[in-house]
């Protein structure tokens, strides 16, 4: 069983992998920090990118049990303007990692 504990939208420090379409936050980024104990797992930390949040903002907590995978998530749940914008900036990170090698 999960217990929310609180939720913050940090600027990430460092690369993060959304929990919900398994795309990368890039560093520099505001996001979504979900803090809670989950009693199978202990104390648990999800990020997610704030436009993956918005559409589970409407999930009732059995939702979050079942949760699609990340490609089911990405191809089914997420409106395909805000794919093609997370998957921009995901193009933009390894693009610049590309070019710093």
């Amino acid at each position: 069983m999960w217990t929310h504990i609180e939720d913050s939208t940090p600027k990430a420090r460092k690369d993060h992998r959304c929990c919900l379409c398994g795309l990368t936050i890039p560093k520099g980024v505001k996001h979504v920090k979900r803090v809670g104990f989950d009693s199978g797992e202990g104390l648990v930390t999800m990020r997610m990118h704030e436009q993956c949040e918005m559409v589970t903002r409407d999930w009732h907590w059995d939702d979050w049990e079942c949760m699609p995978d990340e490609w089911a998530f990405r191809h089914e749940d997420l409106p395909p303007e805000t794919l093609a914008e997370i998957q921009s900036m995901s193009n933009k990170l390894i693009a610049a990692i590309l070019k710093n090698r």
